[in-house]
């Protein structure tokens, strides 16, 4: 538990500074995001800041298999696939690729990641499993390319992506670093723990 936290908190240290610096670097060189009909800021905004999240992913990712939390095949699924949509996404912001090139590319990565993680775990209801098969990697696939594009689209509104980023780690995190993760089945049941217990009126 010590060597996670110490890892979390050198993320967060690692991440500010690298934000901080491409901030920097951005304004200094004109990297900016001018404002368009789909964007919420009113005055050109430095972009490339998702270089801090790329880089300490893959430095967090490398420690965790050192570490034992996650394999090889996870290792592979998440370095992989989030290496190919960071190169898609900083070429979008350089030279503003059109969607019949980020598609394909999100697809790739989106079936790259699913074949490496064997795609949806059984779900275990408590009466009965559901084994999704072939099925699963179609959907897994889908729901991917569904929420990078949705998480896409939410870039130009200031604030959001930012807190959906961290609302998502923090829930990933949680599942990752807690004992006996045994797949989604696993998650939902802790994510139901953690809820407060619905109570019927009286």
């Amino acid at each position: 538990m010590l060597l996670n936290i110490i890892l979390l908190g050198a993320v967060l240290a690692g991440s500010t500074f690298i934000a901080g610096w491409t901030r920097r670097y951005a304004i200094k060189n004109h990297l900016l995001d001018h404002p368009n009909e789909r964007s919420s800021h009113t005055i050109p905004t430095p972009s490339g800041g998702g270089l801090a999240i790329v880089v300490m992913f893959l430095v967090a990712l490398v420690a965790l298999v050192i570490m034992g939390e996650i394999d090889g095949r996870v290792f592979a699924a998440f370095a992989g696939g989030g290496a190919l949509i960071a190169a898609i996404g900083y070429l979008d912001d350089r030279r503003n690729l059109s969607a019949r090139i980020r598609l394909p590319g999100h697809f790739a990565a989106a079936v790259w990641a699913t074949i490496w993680i064997g795609g949806i775990p059984g779900l275990d209801l408590g009466f009965f499993t559901i084994h999704w098969g072939v099925l699963g990697y179609v959907l897994s696939t889908i729901g991917i390319v569904w929420l990078l594009n949705l998480y896409n689209f939410m870039d130009g509104i200031d604030g959001l992506s930012g807190s959906e980023a961290v609302t998502t780690a923090l829930i990933g995190g949680l599942l990752l670093f807690a004992d006996d993760a045994d797949g989604l089945g696993w998650g939902l049941q802790t994510l139901r723990q953690l809820l407060p217990p619905c109570t019927e009126p009286h």
